[in-house]
């Protein structure tokens, strides 16, 4: 078996900006924390992108029960 990256799902666009979004509020916060504004600005940025593509995403796909 191949290692390596996994080959783009579309399925996995949504639950994959969640994981952005959750991942870059953390590094928002520690950036903020060690008074590096100008990345926590941009990181807060990324975070909010990601969570519009994440429920732009389930809105289109709303998930199964």
């Amino acid at each position: 078996m191949k290692e390596g990256p996994q080959p783009y799902e579309e399925a996995d666009v949504g639950e994959f900006a969640a994981y952005v979004a959750a991942l870059t509020s953390e590094l928002s916060r520690l950036a903020r924390d060690h008074r590096l504004i100008t990345l926590a600005y941009l990181l807060e940025m990324v975070r909010l992108e990601a969570r519009g593509v994440a429920a732009e995403d389930a809105a289109i796909r709303p998930h199964e029960p």
